[in-house]
């Protein structure tokens, strides 16, 4: 008589997820660069990503100096210290206009594409 109990239990379970659908939602796709800034500038100079992509910039930094990283259109401001990696993430959502990401003028280009 113990069996039944379970057995009814499973048949409950059974019906109640039958009766749903789950929509799982992809994950952007991962796009990471490692990311130099030295002598006021970045190397590469220019990454491209599609549209969506969640982006990760692992910025390090061989001046010595402290280097700004700020892409308003994303919210993102951020700096990187003398010898340090600052890591920089974000959802390329839209285009992103060429713009020195520091107040020094170096310019990193972020090509979104759609």
């Amino acid at each position: 008589m113990r069996l039944l109990p379970l057995a009814m239990a499973i048949v409950l379970v059974s019906c109640a997820q039958n009766g749903k659908t789950e929509q799982k939602t992809a994950a952007p796709a991962s796009k990471e660069f490692s990311v130099t800034v030295q002598n006021r500038q970045y190397t590469p100079a220019q990454i491209d990503v599609q549209r969506g992509d969640r982006v990760v910039l692992r910025v390090t930094n061989k001046d010595s100096s402290t280097h700004a990283i700020n892409i308003p259109t994303l919210g993102v401001r951020t700096s990187v210290g003398p010898g340090q990696t600052q890591t920089v993430e974000f959802i390329a959502s839209q285009r992103i206009p060429a713009q020195p990401l520091c107040g020094h003028g170096e310019t990193l280009f972020i090509n979104v594409q759609d």
